[in-house]
């Protein structure tokens, strides 16, 4: 986007644990619009996207949840992926280093944050040789995890179902490929009379967790996870008395289901596990993070170099928390009793209610969501919702634009590669939409660009899209759809310009000059 930024990290690199391991949908087709999604299946492994239930980990047929994953269909040109945070970060913090203008500083702790008029003051502290720095920026988004150290200092509450129970997880090595009848499952529950807990690989290759619950208030604690009582856990839970284990570490976490009261404080935005904490069931926690950064970004920079109104950054928390919203309940749903889920950890059922909806499709989950208000032109409702729990694509104004492959082949190109730095008309050859929207770029500093939708496929993509074939509409950097004009406008540059207007919360940002591909640097540090 153009922005000079500055990372901090505590830690000396990135994690040393797997942590999450899917990567879903949504998430690969936003790494895939950067380049990455190639890396990061090559760094990833096969995992069968279900939950598995069964006595042993080597039972050759274990009950099955409703698939997880979302195979290869139409309706994206990327696919659900399993690939640990130990094999992720790194391909990202090799991207982000790999721009100047990107700064990265492990071993580095934030500890006291000053808001003033002109932006924030941030002291910072290095690790190791005790030496404080001061930064000042414009703004500060605290992706800083479910422990969040700047939402305990605007003293941001959650709001939530809270702490459901405590575990552990068990990382250890062990030749389990071999004793399997099929690939690793993506989380597999077993329970037995010896051990329970689940049970997933994060590497492919030898590497796993066990995920074993403990009961504080009946006296137990982590410190009772010894290597000897880890060993025969797992043995007892793969079901192989002699199995040669390699415990590489024990760690206590608590499972949580909460969001953020407030996602903003003046030049302070919440991303991630600060924003939202959520149980691993379903997958959800670190892609609706990563879908949080992909809506900010824009909008920060939109602000930064003048081509939208600072009002534009109120939007991030109007779109993006319903939708942590509904994922974090979905997280503690599928764990309810009776659920497909059920038993996956070891927490309080009393604490979680049934569901009250049918429970969506994971594709629904993660290509459907769409946003109610926020940073669009939106339509009268022209239907009713539909009514199952499946994903129907939709261009209407607040939903992810349906992909649609505009050229394939070896060089495909879908309407979500097409997610820039810019605003993307996408209209037909034969429509005056190309002209127009160079005449409003000519003149403004909003970024604006055109993409022709496929020739001979008139019938398929104005269906899909919504318009006639002298129609268009108009996507945002981050893919989702800002406004639809149906058919041709009587004056088009009149209506694109008022579209752009009330969109970016500035009728100022669609008048003066267009600054170079890429953005112009707004102040940074």
């Amino acid at each position: 986007m153009g922005i000079p930024s500055l990372t901090v990290e505590r830690h000396p690199g990135t994690t040393i644990f797997p942590r999450a391991i899917a990567v879903n949908t949504r998430s690969m087709e936003i790494f895939r619009s950067l380049g990455l999604d190639e890396r990061i299946r090559q760094a990833g492994f096969r995992a069968l996207p279900f939950v598995a239930r069964s006595r042993t980990l080597i039972d050759p047929e274990p009950e099955l949840s409703p698939s997880l994953g979302t195979p290869p269909t139409d309706v994206s040109p990327a696919e659900w992926t399993t690939c640990s945070q130990l094999a992720l970060e790194p391909i990202l913090l090799d991207e982000a280093t790999s721009h100047p203008i990107a700064d990265v500083r492990f071993g580095v702790e934030l500890h006291s944050l000053r808001q003033s008029v002109n932006g924030v003051r941030a002291q910072l502290v290095e690790r190791e040789s005790g030496r404080a720095i001061e930064v000042r920026c414009r703004y500060v988004v605290a992706a800083d995890g479910a422990r969040s150290t700047v939402r305990r200092l605007l003293r941001v509450g959650m709001a939530g179902f809270g702490e459901l129970g405590d575990n552990v997880n068990i990382h250890f090595l062990a030749p389990l490929m071999q004793r399997l009848t099929h690939p690793p499952i993506f989380l597999h529950s077993v329970s037995n009379e010896r051990a329970s807990g689940v049970i997933y690989a994060t590497d492919g290759r030898s590497r796993w967790v066990m995920a074993a619950g403990y009961r504080p208030k009946d006296g137990e604690s982590p410190a009772e996870f010894t290597v000897e009582r880890c060993v025969q856990l797992v043995r007892d839970a793969v079901g192989v008395p002699e199995l040669e284990v390699e415990v590489l570490g024990v760690s206590p976490w608590t499972a949580v289901a909460d969001v953020a009261t407030r996602w903003r404080s003046g030049s302070i935005f919440l991303a991630g596990d600060a924003a939202h904490r959520m149980t691993p069931a379903g997958g959800l926690s670190m892609n609706t993070g990563i879908q949080d950064g992909h809506n900010l970004v824009w909008k920060l920079a939109a602000v930064m170099q003048r081509w939208a109104g600072p009002a534009l950054l109120d939007t991030y928390e109007t779109e993006r928390r319903p939708v942590a919203e509904y994922n974090m309940r979905r997280s503690v749903e599928l764990l309810a009793a009776g659920s497909p889920l059920d038993g996956f950890l070891d927490v309080h059922q009393a604490d979680i209610p049934p569901a009250t909806t049918p429970l969506r499709t994971a594709l629904d989950v993660d290509l459907g969501f769409t946003y109610p208000t926020g940073a669009f032109v939106a339509e009268h409702a022209s239907a009713a919702p539909s009514d199952t729990s499946d994903y129907v694509p939709s261009a209407a104004p607040g939903h992810r634009l349906p992909h649609l492959w505009l050229r394939e082949g070896p060089s495909s190109l879908s309407t979500m590669d097409c997610m820039t730095s810019a605003f993307t008309v996408f209209a037909g050859r034969r429509s005056s939409w190309e002209r127009e929207v160079a005449k409003v770029a000519a003149a403004s500093r909003v970024p604006l660009r055109t993409q022709h939708l496929p020739a001979g496929g008139g019938d398929t993509w104005t269906s899909l899209l919504g318009i006639t074939d002298s129609g268009c509409v108009l996507m945002r950097p981050d893919g989702h759809v800002a406004w639809r004009s149906r058919s041709g406008a009587a004056n088009p540059v009149a209506e694109l310009r008022s579209a752009l207007a009330t969109v970016l919360a500035d009728v100022g940002s669609t008048s003066g000059r267009t600054p170079p591909c890429g953005g112009r640097a707004g102040r940074g540090f």
